[in-house]
């Protein structure tokens, strides 16, 4: 809602010139299509892409499949379990915990799961109510309109290292606090901690994969506001950090980026360019970069994934058209930008962050269980465009007087194919 006010109250300024152009990478894509014996919408967000190019996709009519997108195929398919009518929503926040298992919220069931798409078993050694008894008691439980709030608010994080799940709720309390819980496989105690928001509006993110996570202000002004919870000392709860000066800005992700520093990207009120905040909170400083490829006339819409082990950023920019934008926040330049056609169509990093899948999700649409469906995705590889033109040299075949060569054979040294390779990834 933020974003789209800040859209709609923007100054129009002169549109800058785009040239999509090529610099140091490029998106390979595919097309991707299966036919499913019924048709039926995908909730943005119930798309997940685990290794090896396998999709797990969830439908509003409840099935799920088990996509293979090198080889075409499914692989399986299934059926979420419980009532999928009970609330507004079939699962909340469905999370990849390891290379075969998904993590959610059951929400017909009103408990965490934990699913392994390729077997269609669920593991039971996961326990936590969603939403918690902490967030709604029991004695609560009946009463549709607090359970619809408060499953509209979950949110699930897995850190990978560590497996544990922390899912985050909201609670109706006179400061509207925050609450985390975290659990691990067959543990039944979970532990907790609660955040007072002041009347403030939280996102949940990730600040390493093993034991910190993140509460952040979606909207600040004069400091960044976020809180951090070391589950190494857990006891100790969240710590709250006010760092930076005059910054007014709307935040849409935070995420961890170097020891003791997360960045955080969002919408400036002044400059009228999107911009990232590296902040180290034990010193309390912040360094801001400007993403100005795109000229004044843009926001930063939403940060698909941000690598802080590769400093790579993926990101949507709408400007006069929507930009498809990888970042480099170590070389603090622009390694790829594109159009996309359709700018309501939703994107999933894989967990590898080796991929990324465009589709269209959607919060309703029509469900027939008797007619045939097919679903189209669009897989896109990020290719190193030096690389990939070493390998095309390496692969294609001309003809010199009846006889065949390879492009480096052609050339005669590798050093030539280099120099090419160079002049056309710089």
């Amino acid at each position: 809602e933020l974003y789209q006010k800040q859209l709609r109250n923007k100054k129009k300024l002169p549109s800058p010139s785009v040239s999509i152009r090529m610099a140091s990478h490029v998106f390979y894509s595919t097309v991707k299509r299966f036919n499913t014996p019924f048709t039926s919408y995908i909730e943005g967000g119930l798309l997940l892409a685990l290794k090896n190019y396998h999709l797990w996709i969830l439908y509003g009519n409840g099935q799920w499949f088990l996509f293979d997108g090198v080889k075409n195929s499914v692989v399986n398919s299934g059926k979420i379990k419980g009532d999928i009518n009970k609330y507004s929503h079939i699962i909340k926040s469905p999370q990849i915990l390891n290379d075969k298992l998904i993590a959610f919220a059951n929400c017909g069931q009103t408990k965490l799961q934990v699913l392994d798409p390729y077997s269609g078993d669920l593991d039971e050694d996961w326990h936590l109510d969603t939403p918690t008894l902490e967030c709604v008691p029991q004695n609560e439980r009946n009463n549709e309109s607090k359970m619809i709030d408060a499953i509209n608010d979950i949110n699930i994080l897995v850190l990978q290292k560590s497996q544990k799940i922390c899912v985050c709720e909201r609670r109706e309390t006179n400061t509207a606090d925050y609450l985390v819980s975290v659990v691990e496989k067959g543990k039944k105690d979970k532990i907790q901690a609660v955040l007072s928001s002041q009347q403030k509006n939280y996102l949940f993110g990730k600040v390493n994969e093993e034991d910190k996570v993140v509460l952040y202000s979606d909207y600040n002004s004069g400091e960044i506001n976020f809180a951090i919870w070391d589950l190494s000392k857990h006891q100790d709860g969240f710590t709250t950090y006010n760092v930076g000066k005059n910054i007014s800005t709307t935040i849409i992700y935070a995420g961890g980026w170097d020891k003791d520093t997360i960045c955080l990207f969002g919408n400036s009120d002044s400059s009228g360019i999107p911009e990232m905040y590296l902040a180290n909170y034990p010193e309390k400083n912040v360094e801001t970069q400007y993403l100005d490829y795109l000229g004044e006339d843009a926001l930063l819409a939403d940060v698909i994934f941000a690598d802080s082990k590769r400093k790579k950023v993926l990101c949507i920019e709408q400007g006069e058209e929507p930009i498809l934008a990888l970042y480099d926040g170590k070389q603090k330049k622009l390694d790829f930008k594109m159009n996309y056609e359709d700018p309501t169509n939703t994107f999933e990093v894989s967990v590898d962050k080796k991929y990324f899948v465009e589709y269209e999700g959607m919060m309703a649409g029509d469900t027939e269980e008797e007619k045939q469906g097919t679903t189209e995705v669009k897989i896109y590889s990020l290719v190193n465009k030096k690389m990939f033109l070493l390998y095309l040299m390496k692969k294609a075949v001309v003809t010199i007087q009846n006889e065949k060569k390879s492009l480096l054979g052609y050339y005669g040294h590798p050093y030539v194919a280099q120099q090419i390779a160079d002049m056309f990834s710089t």
